[in-house]
């Protein structure tokens, strides 16, 4: 069953269950969309208040994007549970018939692609939080920090994916520019989250008293 016709507890329990799929892959891209929705909901505290009226075009363009990120996310969801049955598909094709390993390399590059598209969208979710947590309501700041943090997970289980996938590809090209983007996108998402935290004024207080102890 696609995920947007489940409850979030119906796919937790397919998710907890005996069978492969969904599994990280999935979690990862449902981090992400959890990331875009959090963004989404700044960016509308923003937009929907007087005090920032001087920012609400800025918050209703970044409101767009990050709607788009959680549509994408939530598709990814999907396809990543369609490519888990391509490879296992892939896989049961008897090992007598000759266009075998040509299925399993292709089903491994679909199965590689969804994942880092996941680690991508991530990206892009935590940019912008950063984004939002600078100039977004400070009453949900904590919010932009959340989406910040959840990017980064859903980013860091995707390319583990990714990383498994890639170790079984036979195109060395291919399995190159994979890692390119991988290196890319884990580059990006480096100081995101204390960039966005260093918005929030309670976090100062919170290591402050750490260093207390």
């Amino acid at each position: 069953m696609e995920f947007q016709r489940q409850s979030i507890g119906q796919w937790l329990d397919e998710l907890a269950g005996d069978n492969p799929a969904p599994g990280g892959g999935a979690a990862a891209a449902l981090c992400c969309a959890l990331s875009a929705a959090l963004v989404s909901m700044v960016a509308r505290f923003t937009v929907n208040k007087k005090k920032y009226e001087s920012v609400r075009g800025e918050a209703e363009t970044l409101l767009a994007e990050s709607e788009k990120l959680r549509v994408y996310a939530q598709n990814l969801m999907s396809e990543d549970a369609a490519a888990f049955a391509k490879v296992a598909g892939a896989y049961a094709i008897p090992k007598t018939d000759a266009t075998r390993p040509e299925a399993i390399q292709s089903a491994l590059q679909y199965a590689t692609e969804i994942p880092l598209a996941a680690a991508e969208t991530a990206c892009g979710c935590a940019e912008l939080a950063l984004k939002i947590a600078a100039f977004g309501n400070k009453t949900v700041l904590a919010d932009a920090g959340s989406a910040a943090i959840l990017a980064k997970a859903a980013a860091d289980s995707a390319l583990l994916n990714v990383y498994e996938n890639i170790r079984n590809l036979d195109n060395h090209e291919i399995a190159t520019r994979f890692q390119e983007r991988a290196a890319m996108a884990a580059q990006r998402l480096q100081h995101i989250v204390p960039q966005t935290l260093a918005y929030m004024p309670f976090m100062n207080t919170a290591k402050e008293n750490e260093i207390a102890k």
